[in-house]
């Protein structure tokens, strides 16, 4: 959506992704330029909301051609996230354990990812604790690591909860494109340094 030149280009993307609350808190995160390596709105619709197993999003990241978890998701509520909505959950120092095996899975949800199943996660929440809810009205604003694990669930709620998330990489994490890559909009390789743009003053009533 921040390529504003495609089907589903978005302008207020291209310019949510070049903000300072978003790109600066990156680039201060990593300690370097960053570029997108991807953006996607999840919307987990009122009563349909469909679940996100368990995972790490740097599962499939690895296979796109990445070597280091040198990036950032920036994760922008765009509605209010609740527990009966569906809302993400993080196991809080999850990262640590780098990456962890799981299987692959293409039809549990609209996108294919690597899952991790009980064994593995009751040795991770019998080491972290308890998994977090990350909750919070629109604007609301969460980074996190591709190591973190982290999944959702059904939005049992009548309100819908739409996301937005742009992922960040540095721009020395070089990409060695696969011999059968995914398009550049799920996994882009051209590290062109995103530039923050000045965001306007408001105005004097």
């Amino acid at each position: 959506m921040n390529e504003t030149d495609g089907p589903t280009g978005s302008q207020t993307v291209a310019d949510l992704s070049c903000s300072s609350r978003l790109l600066q808190s990156a680039k201060d995160v990593l300690g370097e330029d960053v570029y997108l390596f991807h953006t996607k709105c999840n919307l987990k619709e009122a009563i349909t909301g469909e679940i996100w197993q368990w995972h790490q999003d740097f599962g499939v990241w690895h296979h796109d051609g990445l070597e280091r978890p040198d990036m950032v998701t920036v994760l922008l509520m765009l509605d209010e996230a609740t527990e009966l909505g569906g809302c993400m959950y993080f196991v809080p120092g999850s990262h640590k354990n780098g990456d962890i095996a799981g299987t692959k899975d293409g039809e549990t949800t609209s996108v294919a990812l690597v899952a991790l199943g009980r064994p593995e996660m009751t040795e991770l929440i019998s080491r972290h604790g308890e998994p977090v809810s990350v909750t919070g009205g629109p604007g609301t604003v969460a980074l996190f690591h591709p190591y973190l694990v982290h999944g959702s669930g059904h939005n049992m709620s009548i309100h819908s909860r739409w996301h937005l998330y742009f992922v960040y990489n540095a721009v020395s994490n070089v990409m060695t494109v696969p011999d059968n890559p995914r398009p550049s909009f799920k996994a882009q390789p051209r590290a062109v340094p995103l530039q923050v743009r000045d965001e306007p003053t408001p105005q004097a009533a």
